[in-house]
């Protein structure tokens, strides 16, 4: 299937590009005089290609959650709003106002962090991002769009969140809100009890392993900060029948052997959801380039996660190795022992 309702009625706007869905897509340069983006040049010829039947390559986030049995966006969008073509109109927007970020997590880039743009240039020679902070100026009118979804960078740092909040303030009980978030910065208490009236609000959360191995992960000590944060957040929300509490965890090469042990620490919080996805991008952190005789160590016990695992490797875990170990080298940091550091370390034998 390559028809979706995304293509007619959603935006993701990231700094300077733009795409229908979400961040998942290849997004597309602004153009410099470009206002109504759903009508743009981009936006007409995917509808042309998905009405035709053709594959899009861009889709293939949601295609690989199909195939592994996860509830892609594409099959969320259907079940929202019908399987037939609807009118050209923006209801759902997702939304980064910058890269500004205080973490800057193995599985990131300095599009999405602006503290990854020196450990780039150490790396690979040049940054992602042009320059050290990027922000999106773009003005949507957002009286009539249904849901909201934002991300960042870490929004919560943006300059432009808590403005914008103010602005869909007085109409947040006809909003479904969604925001992505490390966790690391606490929401306002006066906006807390703002997001309640909503008509239904959404809270992620990433977390990405047990502590050391999530500290690691994201260049940090900051995972008692987390969960400091969501005991609160627990005690705000959990009993409001139209918030829904969320942890996510990207699954990667550093944290596939914990994972089930993180599902068992939030099972303790009953009205919180644990969601799991494997990480696509970067490649080189994708548990599918594991070496087969680790694979064979690891004990999944999650369905869609076992799947991926099993997937045939598309880059050489060589690669793995060079990225994680110059990364180490810049920033000074060692892998926890688990049984991921002793495989490492068993290779330089």
């Amino acid at each position: 299937m390559s028809f979706c309702p995304h293509a007619w009625n959603s935006l993701s706007v990231i700094p300077g590009q733009f795409a229908p869905c979400c961040w998942f897509m290849f997004h597309w340069d602004i153009p410099d005089n470009e206002t109504d983006l759903l009508n743009s040049s981009h936006f007409i010829e995917l509808r042309k290609k998905m009405l035709a039947g053709e594959k899009i390559p861009q889709c293939r986030q949601c295609d690989k959650n199909e195939e592994l049995g996860i509830s892609s966006k594409r099959q969320e969008a259907i079940t929202k709003f019908g399987n037939s073509v609807p009118e050209i109109k923006l209801k759902e927007l997702d939304i980064a106002f910058d890269n500004i970020c205080n973490l800057k997590c193995r599985g990131c880039t300095s599009g999405n962090s602006h503290l990854w743009k020196k450990d780039e240039e150490l790396i690979y020679g040049k940054s992602i991002a042009k320059t050290k902070y990027i922000e999106n100026n773009l003005t949507i009118d957002v009286t009539d769009i249904e849901n909201i979804e934002i991300t960042g960078g870490e929004p919560l740092l943006s300059p432009r969140f808590y403005p914008f909040l103010n602005k869909i303030k007085d109409s947040l009980e006809t909003k479904n809100l969604s925001i992505v978030t490390n966790g690391t910065i606490m929401i306002e208490d006066d906006i807390i009890q703002d997001l309640k009236r909503c008509k239904f609000f959404t809270l992620s959360i990433s977390i990405d392993g047990l502590k050391d191995t999530h500290n690691y992960f994201r260049s940090g000590d900051v995972y008692d900060t987390i969960i400091k944060n969501l005991n609160i957040y627990y005690k705000e929300f959990s009993q409001c029948k139209n918030v829904k509490l969320e942890i996510i965890t990207t699954v990667n090469i550093y944290n596939l052997h914990e994972l089930n042990e993180i599902k068992k620490q939030f099972s303790n919080y009953p009205n919180i959801i644990w969601t799991c996805k494997p990480l696509e991008w970067p490649e080189k952190l994708s548990i599918k380039n594991l070496p087969n005789k680790y694979k064979e160590k690891v004990d999944v016990d999650i369905p869609h996660i076992k799947a991926f695992l099993n997937e045939e490797q598309t880059i050489p875990f060589d690669e793995f190795i060079e990225y994680h170990n110059k990364l180490d080298s810049i920033r000074n940091e060692t892998l926890p022992n688990s049984i991921l550091s002793e495989y490492i370390n068993d290779l330089h034998r």
